[in-house]
């Protein structure tokens, strides 16, 4: 599921930050929750509610981000993880 979220369908272009947060949510678990749905809330002012992104704002996402780092670690197998970074469908000739 993680691996979904990182490489998200195209279908997902029109999911907002958090629908998003939701599906991270679901693979995660509730502990997930506040972290996902706070970075949720400061893409979505930042991006739609014209709020100036600074650099406490910055902070605050970075925060959010390593805790759902942390839980990803703790929820997905390392070597799950490396796998799914080394994508080996990327090494593969493209057919077009």
């Amino acid at each position: 599921m993680i691996h979904q979220l990182a490489n998200p369908p195209t279908c997902f272009d029109s999911l907002t930050a958090r629908e998003l947060s939701a599906l991270g949510v679901a693979a995660l678990g509730d502990a997930a929750q506040p972290h996902f749905g706070a970075l949720a809330k400061l893409v979505e002012e930042v991006r739609f509610a014209g709020r100036t992104p600074t650099a406490a704002i910055a902070e605050q996402a970075w925060q959010y981000s390593d805790a759902v780092r942390r839980l990803t670690a703790r929820a997905i197998p390392r070597w799950r993880r490396l796998l799914a970074r080394l994508r080996p469908v990327l090494l593969l000739p493209s057919r077009h």
